[in-house]
């Protein structure tokens, strides 16, 4: 649900009015590239949340990963693993 072009759009804005370090601009074209190439994270950015993206930029800014498919990778199968941990909890309390 997440729309990576607005997001990279609102990031830049962002990095360019000096409201966020420049760092989420090489992420976010890091991100980007990885996107075009990469089924898998193409598949995750089109279903995940805009804020799962944001979390993750602030995670490739602050642990340095750019353009480490490796550690992308893993960043997701953690975030899909954290989800279902956390919709099993709702599922366990009835909701």
């Amino acid at each position: 649900m997440a729309d990576i072009q607005k997001i990279a759009e609102r990031i830049f804005a962002h990095v360019e009015n000096g409201d966020l370090p420049s760092g989420y601009a090489v992420a976010m074209g890091a991100l980007i590239e990885i996107y075009a190439h990469d089924e898998q994270v193409h598949a995750w950015v089109l279903e995940a949340l805009p804020a799962a993206v944001d979390k993750l930029l602030a995670c490739m800014v602050r642990h340095g990963p750019l353009l480490n498919d490796r550690w992308i990778h893993a960043y997701l199968r953690q975030s899909e693993e954290e989800s279902a941990v956390d919709a099993l909890s709702w599922d366990a309390i009835g909701l």
